[in-house]
């Protein structure tokens, strides 16, 4: 599933352009369109699956992100929490099958809502999100926003902090040029430190790749540096991401001491990802033509709507984020070398990854 993760993490940042700022969950995302995939069929299904799961047998895509939930339970340094809620009408009648898997597999749980009266439905939605996201997102829909045929609003939280294995000092920090652009520079607060990490590097004649491990190595931060200050977009269009992914896996890390500078950074987005997985191929559930008879027999649905916001902080001390993934649905009609001074100091891409390498964030920055 990793490839299949890269993969899809590449092609929405490409599609939503490389040119400022990003922050994006697509273990969030990707979880929401399982949970999707879980009650659709036919074609609606068939492409839902080739866009999250190519190459993985259908009986392996539930375990997966059943295991992976369970497993974010058990980290010790770092906090990794994932929360799935669907509210309902209350005149659509649930599939026991969905309601069973959903449960099983992404420990998801349902609410009966009455979508006619928009402003109670959007409190119960934003007090669940707040709580799950730690109250970094407090309202992510309104009752303009809530459409009173709705059927079905799914969304998966998740939340993630943890502090890094060797911090950063914060006398060292001091501010600098940021290159954003052949036509702008940014201040930025440049974080530095002289250490000894325990880490992944590698390079090749386009990019760097350091490897930022969490307390524990439970989670780790890579930074993809283009070589080329303004360079960023090419890495992203020509990267190989089975040797990225070959990379980010190697089992021998070196210890090393080095200089490294990165500038502390806050991203927030939010991205409407109709258009965006249509261009994957996802057209089918939008459509009139969508099946999702494995959600409701009595009901044909199609999702309306699907958008994600995601937010990410990081400093001296380590990072914390957090993503939300929302959708509607409605009634039918390299090689290793010692590195010496490694200086952030134009834009990059980030990724955070757990020790299996799902991918919990991801982004761009660019001051």
């Amino acid at each position: 599933m990793t490839n299949a993760q890269a993969d899809f993490t590449f092609n929405i940042l490409r599609e939503n352009g490389i040119d400022s700022s990003t922050i994006l969950s697509p273990i969030s995302i990707i979880i929401a369109l399982s949970m999707a995939y879980l009650g659709a069929k036919e074609n609606t299904a068939a492409e839902i699956r080739e866009t999250i799961a190519k190459g993985i047998r259908e009986n392996e895509i539930h375990p997966y992100f059943s295991t992976y939930l369970n497993d974010s339970k058990t980290f010790e340094f770092i906090t990794l929490e994932s929360a799935n809620r669907i509210y309902f009408n209350q005149n659509l009648k649930l599939q026991d099958s969905y309601v069973d898997g959903i449960k099983k597999y992404y420990n998801g749980e349902f609410e009966q809502i009455n979508f006619h009266q928009t402003s109670d439905a959007a409190d119960k939605i934003n007090q669940f999100v707040a709580k799950a996201t730690h109250d970094k997102f407090q309202n992510i829909t309104d009752p303009d926003s809530i459409n009173p045929e709705t059927s079905m609003f799914l969304i998966n939280a998740i939340y993630f902090k943890a502090e890094w294995a060797d911090k950063f000092w914060s006398f060292q920090t001091f501010e600098t040029d940021f290159y954003s652009s052949p036509e702008k520079t940014t201040k930025v607060q440049m974080m530095s430190k002289e250490t000894t990490f325990n880490i992944p590097y590698f390079e090749n004649d386009e990019y760097e790749v350091l490897g930022l491990p969490y307390e524990n190595h439970e989670a780790t931060m890579f930074i993809i540096l283009p070589r080329e200050r303004f360079g960023l977009e090419k890495v992203m269009n020509e990267i190989d991401i089975s040797v990225l992914i070959k990379n980010m896996a190697v089992s021998e890390k070196m210890e090393k001491e080095f200089y490294i500078k990165l500038p502390r950074f806050k991203i927030q987005s939010s991205i409407d990802l109709v258009e965006i997985l249509k261009t994957f191929g996802i057209k089918n559930a939008f459509t009139e033509d969508a099946n999702f008879s494995g959600i409701s027999a009595r009901q044909n649905m199609k999702i309306s709507s699907f958008s994600h916001k995601a937010l990410i902080e990081t400093d001296e001390n380590g990072s914390e984020a957090t993503a939300v993934t929302q959708f509607h649905y409605i009634p039918l009609s390299g090689k290793f070398r010692e590195p010496d001074t490694i200086v952030v100091d134009h834009p990059f891409l980030f990724i955070i990854a757990d020790k299996k390498l799902n991918f919990l964030f991801a982004g761009t920055f660019f001051g």
